[in-house]
């Protein structure tokens, strides 16, 4: 087996995207990742703390920390010192750590509301689209509800389109294919706009609820296709 994509995330969201012992942000400013997802206990027979469990998942999420490659080089020398229960005690510091800072976050304030109600800001270039998409762990949307056929299609390839561009940027974007990527996300909203649709969104901390039950706050891009004579839509008080 190998350490599933859902896995990585949550292991990167919880973590603070920094390493368990030293604090090292582990995305640089050039978005290059210097993050290792290291096993507590090792998958290989003379690995360190090394351990035969029947029926184990040694890619599970509980079996994963997540440290620079200095510090893991370290545990994987000093083994009498970093054991099973010291590592689990570290990693469960440090997702305290995070957990407390993103939950003692206020709300956004970025964006006016009417009745409690925040309104997005509408989506003009492909610029805005990617700083949402950039970074973002998950994808949630909304789109119309239609039964034609063309427009059916339509939302399904865009929306379709967006999630994949958050699973790239999520692994790594190098300034060229961040150009090339403003470039096609350009495109697609001028096709938004031909299609008589307005894209709206952002990007925040949302509680997540898995399969298993588990929960984790993860940066999400929260996306809206309405139609442009959508009455949810409020025009600008100068129009």
């Amino acid at each position: 087996m190998s350490i599933s994509d859902k896995t990585r995330k949550i292991l990167w969201a919880r973590s603070g995207n920094r390493c368990a012992i030293c604090k090292l942000n582990l995305v640089n400013e050039n978005k290059t990742i210097v993050g290792n997802e290291c096993h507590i206990i090792s998958t290989k027979i003379n690995g360190p703390r090394n351990s035969i469990i029947k029926d184990f998942d040694y890619d599970s999420l509980d079996n994963l920390i997540l440290l620079c490659s200095n510090c893991h080089k370290v545990i994987d020398t000093e083994i009498e010192y970093y054991t099973v229960g010291i590592l689990k005690k570290i990693k469960e510091i440090n997702e305290n750590e995070i957990k407390t800072l993103i939950e003692n976050q206020k709300p956004n304030e970025l964006f006016p509301q009417i009745n409690g109600i925040t309104l997005l800001p509408q989506i003009n270039t492909g610029k805005e689209l990617f700083n949402i998409l950039d970074g973002s762990s998950m994808f949630k949307y909304n789109f119309e509800d239609t039964a034609d056929k063309n427009e059916i299609e339509f939302i399904a390839s865009t929306m379709q389109e967006l999630a994949d561009y958050v699973d790239y940027f999520g692994n790594e974007c190098l300034p060229l294919h961040k150009l090339k990527s403003i470039s096609n996300l350009n495109d697609l909203l001028i096709e938004i706009v031909r299609n008589n649709f307005i894209l709206f969104g952002e990007r925040t901390n949302k509680k997540w609820v898995f399969g298993d039950k588990s929960t984790t706050n993860l940066m999400t891009a929260v996306i809206h296709l309405l139609r442009k004579d959508n009455k949810q839509i409020v025009k600008p008080k100068n129009i």
